[in-house]
């Protein structure tokens, strides 16, 4: 009886062996593709971008929705010289996001030239009775409207940011008040 179910035990993974190549033949004919390939084919491209940690951000005060506890947040980008001295008054990009998510700015452009990677944020945070009374504002910041937008924050706080390419940078923040 042993030698019979053992017997049936092999020919089982043989046809299992046998239909795994013939659906694996299929596979490779019906995509193009093959099974042996000596081309190197790389799906990763580099990130270049700075982005806020929010989890650091809000470590102190926490996240979350109400009076007096941050719900989101607008962070404002601006050129800076080395080591994240602010040039400037306007910025240049803006973009506001919960105050569960990460902030991220994508290949910031800058008005300084090809030598000048640093970037100075101002981070403006909202709690939800503030957010609600402004939601057009906050939702669609505009970059000409950045010094309303800090007008109206709860809390504020700085960045400092290099922008290195493809690195995906954090910020350097100083501590909500």
């Amino acid at each position: 009886m042993q030698l019979s179910l053992r017997k049936i035990a092999l020919e089982l993974a043989g046809i299992g062996l046998l239909g795994g190549g013939v659906a694996l033949t299929a596979c490779t004919a019906l995509t193009g593709s093959s099974v042996a390939s000596n081309v190197a084919v790389s799906t990763y491209v580099p990130l270049t971008s700075i982005e806020v940690d929010s989890a650091s951000l809000f470590e102190r005060r926490g996240c979350g929705a109400g009076s007096g506890v941050p719900f989101k947040y607008v962070v404002s980008v601006y050129d800076a010289v080395t080591g994240g001295e602010r040039i400037g008054t306007v910025a240049i990009d803006i973009g506001a996001s919960d105050c569960f998510t990460d902030a991220l700015f994508q290949n910031v452009p800058t008005t300084q030239g090809v030598n000048y990677d640093w970037f100075s944020l101002t981070v403006d945070v909202f709690d939800e009775p503030t957010y609600e009374a402004n939601r057009d504002l906050i939702d669609a910041p505009d970059v000409g409207n950045a010094d309303a937008i800090h007008g109206l924050a709860n809390w504020s706080t700085t960045c400092v940011a290099q922008q290195q390419p493809n690195v995906q940078s954090i910020a350097a923040c100083d501590p909500l008040p």
